[in-house]
């Protein structure tokens, strides 16, 4: 016997109610000496038998109330064994179909898709008559429905029909809790079978506890295997642009991963790079199992920008077709602008002097951007270069990243103007080094968060500087295995990564106050909740005044306050970056809690003594990262080895976050915000795969803000938004998203049966070969509409112990 909702049986103990009620009712009574009783007392002697039946009887009807009462809340079932027949035993099939991207392996000739659609469609088709059906595709949108359950198996396979490849990976733990909604919604067959159609790929069902999703009613489960157990598979893992950005006048190189898995080499693959619908570089490489090959694609951009401008022009990467070919391109959007503004602020500044060896603490930075002043070949980046005394908001207005080092503190005017920076979208690193203060950083640039600080500094140094030509000076290093973020990721070997982070040895460095998260997240919470509070406030009074204003009863001092309130949310709101990422995550349209979780400072890299060497942290649509020491030589020996590639691509990858992301993975939905004069105007949508394009339609995206949404992107390629109709004085617009399904599908290995046992223990996992149709024989799930019956049970009882309460009254009143 099993139960659906075992908490309730704790409910048991309050059987004992009734029991202790009637023990402590039987000792409530007084003597009282009455010349009377006499005859009482003969009428009880006779009567005296049939009144503890009675109470007996009333005593084990409403104890057996109480415990048919909690039974039926937990509503019980067994479980017995049986294989379904032709026609007597009716069941609920609950079919799972896989429909992820490796999905799409051609092992015969055809999908492994088609080949689950036709052991579902088998499966289907031998059901008894009476049976129901439930098909759940693995890929669909997180807040998906309740899955449809078809009465018939004509509609069912018609539904199975609908079921394409998804360019996304499977995500188990929402499947799985859709397979039980579908299971309790429909219990009357008294069997039900729950078939998965997969291919078992690790990167879906190699999670642990997945049993903890399914709910209790389901007692087994049956993998249904399609597709070779070993499969070779090369893939293009990730492109990237090797500066970030790219120029209209230099060279591009695009770096593009090759993956390559299986048991066999694979020679002469042919790469391909076609950028907007050009061939214009091709490579033949060499791969063996188990290799990620980089390879460097270059291009020739004549696109002109002016300077500040950004296009976007679509790459696409290809390889000679293998048996999955939906991993055999991946697309990218190339940033081009004229040239990239970069801000960088140290000491020296716009005073520096080389004749006279006299250098800022950012140079090694600088030299990473622009190499040398001496080479022919054009910066992508326009560097500028200023003491913090010489920054202005027009230094600002167009700069992509501004870049701090070595500098003893700031003002609070420059610490207000870099937070409304970042809080626009710009991009801010900060060094320590030269004759950096921790104190004084603290008290000007944390502001109990409000500043540029991700954290507080400790006013203590970890270490100490070298005396000069000291070579035992002590120094301290990299913890390799902590430095993992993204912004860091130089796409090399593993080995290679780890000793190029493991070389450089560091003298000091700054103390970061780690304790102080807590206390900035409630700040952070407590201040968006009050925006968002005054926000609300704000809409209602203007729809007040706005209705007041309709009937011409708005008074003076309201206009004034209306006055005051436009002025102060539009001070609130203001932006003076030439710039902006109309793609960025504003505020507002996550939840609370999902902006905390955003904002939170995150550790990037600890030494190994554990302190951090960098920390980052989100403010507004930018961020900031604050590197712990130096940039400059005497810290550390950074600049003079291979580790200051760590702040070369640190640079390059802020760079490219300041910029509009328009390479996607696939995703339920992008939201592309429009300006005033493109709202009235119609658009359409080019897909890649499909002939005619797709009408689009200006919706609300939040309470302030109208855009075009993109729902449904399941298929990899380049997406282009045109717009058909509009104000004849506007430019055409048009706009394109590169779309890329997840590497990680591209791993094939399934998920051995044993590990699947584990992850489903206690549910009894069956497993069907790819070659063999899908059982019918499994468990059979009994008393599902036991507690029905337990409640007419408990009705029934209450009934016949008010008869006999009833009767037992009626009794005394005629004694």
């Amino acid at each position: 016997m099993h139960v659906v909702t075992g908490a309730f049986l704790f409910a048991l103990v309050a059987a004992a109610g009734p029991t202790i009620i009637h023990l402590l009712n039987r000792r409530r009574f007084r003597t009282v000496q009455w010349g009377a009783m006499r005859f009482v007392r003969d009428a009880v002697r006779r009567n005296k038998r049939l009144l503890r039946i009675r109470d007996l009887l009333l005593l084990a009807l409403r104890t057996l109330v109480v415990v048919l009462f909690v039974l039926a809340m937990a509503r019980p079932f067994w479980i017995t064994s049986s294989v379904l027949g032709s026609g007597s035993d009716p069941t609920h099939a609950i079919l799972a179909i896989d429909n992820s991207m490796s999905m799409g392996y051609r092992a015969s000739g055809q999908p492994l898709l088609d080949d689950a659609k036709k052991k579902a469609r088998e499966f289907i088709e031998k059901l008894p008559d009476g049976s129901v059906v439930s098909i759940i595709p693995l890929c669909q949108s997180r807040d998906a429905q309740t899955p449809t359950l078809y009465r018939n198996p004509e509609d069912a396979l018609e539904a199975l029909d609908q079921i394409t490849l998804a360019d996304r990976e499977a995500y188990a733990i929402p499947a799985l809790e859709r397979i039980s909604q579908a299971a309790r919604r429909y219990r009357e067959q008294p069997t039900q079978r729950v078939v998965v159609v997969t291919d078992r790929q690790g990167v879906t069902w190699a999670r642990q506890q997945l049993r903890e999703r399914l709910g209790p009613e389901i007692a087994e489960i049956q993998f249904a295997h399609v597709g070779p157990e070993r499969r070779t598979n090369t893939s293009v893992e990730s492109i990237t642009v090797q500066d970030g950005v790219a120029s209209q006048d230099a060279p591009c190189t695009l770096v593009a991963h090759i993956r390559h898995e299986g048991e066999s080499d694979r020679r002469d693959v042919f790469v391909k790079l076609v950028v907007d619908g050009a061939v214009v570089a091709e490579e033949h490489v060499d791969l063996v199992p188990g290799q990620q090959l980089r390879v460097p694609l270059t291009v020739q951009l004549d696109i002109p920008a002016a300077a500040g401008e950004t296009f976007f022009v679509p790459a696409t990467v290809s390889l000679a077709p293998d048996r999955l070919v939906e991993d055999d391109a991946r697309s990218i959007m190339i940033p081009i602008m004229g040239q990239v503004p970069v801000l960088f602020i140290d000491s020296i500044g716009s005073q520096e002097n080389p004749a006279m060896n006299l250098y800022g603490q950012t140079l090694p930075l600088r030299r990473l951007l622009v190499p040398t002043q001496a080479d022919s070949a054009p910066a992508v980046y326009r560097i500028r270069h200023r003491r913090p005394d010489e920054v202005t908001r027009k230094d600002l207005a167009d700069t992509r990243l501004v870049v701090i080092g070595g500098v003893e503190t700031l003002s609070r005017k420059l610490v207000r103007q870099l937070r409304s920076y970042v809080e626009q979208g710009g991009q801010l690193l900060i060094g320590a080094g030269g004759e950096f203060d921790p104190v004084a950083w603290t008290q000007t640039a944390w502001l109990d968060g409000k500043g540029i600080l991700p954290l507080p500094l400790k006013p203590d140094f970890i270490g100490q500087l070298p005396l000069a030509d000291d070579p035992d000076a002590p120094y301290f290093k990299l913890d390799a295995n902590t430095v993992a973020d993204p912004l860091f990721d130089l796409g090399l070997d593993g080995r290679v990564t780890q000793e190029l982070m493991e070389t450089p040895i560091f003298f000091q460095a700054v103390g970061v106050d780690e304790s102080a998260v807590d206390s900035l997240l409630v700040d952070v919470r407590n201040n968006t909740e009050q925006r968002r509070a005054a926000l609300s406030e704000n809409e209602a009074a203007e729809e007040r005044w706005a209705d007041l204003e309709a009937r011409g009863e708005l008074t003076e001092a309201q206009q004034e306050a209306r006055r005051v309130a436009r002025r102060t949310r539009q001070n609130r709101t203001r932006r003076w970056l030439t710039w902006t990422n109309p793609l960025a995550v504003a505020p507002e349209s996550l939840s609370i809690d999902a902006w905390v979780d955003r904002t939170r400072p995150r550790v990037m890299g600890r030494y190994r003594s554990g302190a951090p060497f960098a920390v980052r942290r989100t403010m507004g649509q930018g961020q900031v990262v604050f590197v712990s020491t130096g940039f400059y030589p005497r810290w550390n020996s950074l600049a003079v080895g291979h580790g200051v590639l760590l702040f070369d691509q640190a640079m390059r990858h802020m760079i490219s976050q300041s910029l509009p992301d328009r390479t996607l993975g696939s995703v339920d939905e992008v939201a592309i915000p429009l300006s005033a004069r493109e709202q009235g105007a119609s658009f359409v949508l080019h897909c890649p795969g499909e002939d005619t394009p797709r009408p689009m339609s200006v919706e609300a995206i939040n309470q302030d803000q109208f855009g075009l949404i993109l729902r449904q992107i399941q298929r990899r390629g380049v997406y282009t938004i045109e717009r058909q109709d509009g104000p004849a004085t506007t430019r055409p617009w048009t706009m394109q998203l590169a779309v890329n399904g997840p590497a990680a599908e591209s791993e094939l290995a399934p998920t051995p049966e044993d590990g699947l046992r584990d992850s489903f223990a206690p549910v009894v996992v069956r497993f069907t070969p790819s070659d063999s149709p899908i059982q019918l024989a499994g468990q059979t799930i009994g008393g599902g509409s036991l507690w029905k019956w337990l409640i007419g049970a408990v009705l029934l009882l209450l009934l016949v112990e008010m008869g006999i309460v009833a009767w037992g009254s009626g009794a005394r009143k005629y004694r």
